[in-house]
């Protein structure tokens, strides 16, 4: 209000200001004015959890985490602004799919699948932030693609094709 009606301001921690007016006419009484400040989102930090009995990591860049197969990892962006920002998560790839929406992406169960790369984006109406990529991979898993030519005559049981498998020599096998 100073500047309005001769008052003080003081700051209601939610984005908005009361201003009281302090001329001996008006003493006490609010002005009537409200002031609103509007503030772009920034990022304050990115954290992943890892486990039930949480490891909690500040990520810097390059932001890269790894966990174990099956067990829970957590990334979590906090942000502010004013209005308060909403989050949301993506999955980088062709598709760039929103695979999550808070402060909080959890991965209960860590899977094949959810390796990869994400970023978080805070947005509100001043405008949007986004962190930098964030790379989840798992520990202790190597993924192989193999083909094989099994010529005219397929495997007729779990146990024929297991043995196929076996007597492949390591100069036959072709990583991918």
């Amino acid at each position: 209000c100073s500047g309005f009606h001769n008052g003080e301001c003081t700051d209601t921690s939610t984005g908005g200001f009361i201003c009281v007016c302090t001329t001996d006419e008006f003493a006490g009484r609010l002005c009537n004015e409200r002031v609103v400040v509007l503030i772009a989102p920034t990022l304050e930090n990115v954290k992943a959890s890892i486990g039930s009995m949480p490891e909690i990591i500040e990520l810097f860049p390059p932001n890269f985490v790894s966990g174990e197969l099956l067990i829970s990892l957590s990334l979590t962006c906090t942000s502010s602004g004013n209005p308060e920002p909403t989050t949301t998560w993506t999955k980088i790839s062709n598709e760039n799919s929103v695979v999550g929406f808070g402060d909080t992406l959890l991965f209960p169960q860590l899977n094949l699948t959810e390796r990869g790369f994400y970023q978080c984006t805070a947005r509100n109406g001043e405008g949007s932030v986004s962190s930098e990529m964030i790379h989840v991979n798992i520990s202790g898993v190597i993924q192989y693609k193999m083909e094989l030519d099994l010529g005219d005559k397929p495997a007729t049981s779990d146990t024929e094709l297991n043995n196929l498998v076996r007597n492949i020599s390591p100069g036959r096998l072709c990583l991918i």
